[in-house]
């Protein structure tokens, strides 16, 4: 028997992999960030798609739907645009009062 507590934890899992069957997309594609399927399904008439917790679950979601070989498009995060201590930064700020580039302190 499984637990309210491991039913909220199992809920919580993270998504990491979006795979978009039909939406805004010219071929069924799995994406690696939320922040690039959204466009693709929001808004759309009878979007199919799914948000999977490994790549794996993304797959078979696709295979399910007769397409053996998905798109993929994976973000590998920051990367090398995070500054490294001791690394000169900035920032930006395109609207209100004083719009510009700064030094980060």
């Amino acid at each position: 028997m499984v637990s309210l507590r491991q039913k909220r934890k199992n809920k919580k899992k993270h998504k990491e992999y979006y795979a978009v069957y039909k939406g805004r997309v010219n071929q069924p594609t799995i994406f690696s960030s939320w922040g690039d399927a959204h466009p693709r399904v929001t808004g759309c008439k009878a979007p199919d798609f799914k948000a999977c917790v490994t790549i794996e679950e993304a797959r078979e979601f696709m295979k399910n739907r007769g397409v053996m070989e998905p798109k993929e498009i994976f973000k590998e995060g920051a990367g090398e645009t995070a500054p490294l201590p001791n690394e000169l930064a900035f920032y930006a700020v395109a609207h209100g009062k004083s719009p510009g580039i700064y030094p980060c302190n």
